[in-house]
């Protein structure tokens, strides 16, 4: 949990090795995966450094930990939705529409269901729908 701390704080360096920490004990935890894909999104939005860090590098490394996280969890709804976060930050519209879905899908009262089915009606270029 340490991990969870340190990423609210925006000690991605810090939250990062714990999740190393953990993850060498507990190889198989969505959870961890889940939140070592959110150090790699987050800090791109959260960085305090002049200097952003690399966001193609850092978002190829978040998708790869939230595919980790599916292939352990296929049903844990937070990681299509950090995964759709990080493919609409792309451009890969269609592609997070896809990833939202399956998020609301399996989280369908979540907090923020509003925000991502307001997503959901936006064409390729933001605009609404219909």
């Amino acid at each position: 949990d340490n991990f969870r701390l340190a990423l609210e704080a925006g000690m991605f360096k810090s939250a990062k090795r714990s999740i190393d920490l953990f993850l060498a004990r507990n190889p198989q935890s969505a959870e961890a995966y889940f939140y070592l894909g959110e150090v790699y999104r987050q800090r791109q939005e959260k960085s305090k450094r002049k200097k952003k860090y690399d966001k193609t590098a850092d978002y190829v490394e978040a998708l790869k930990a939230y595919e980790q996280a599916l292939s352990w969890d296929a049903g844990f709804a937070p990681a299509f939705r950090g995964k759709g976060r990080v493919l609409q930050k792309q451009g890969k519209i269609n592609e997070a529409k896809a990833a939202f879905k399956e998020y609301l899908r399996l989280a369908p009262q979540a907090d923020d269901h509003e925000y991502i089915e307001q997503f959901l009606t936006q064409d390729q270029e933001g605009k609404p729908q219909g």
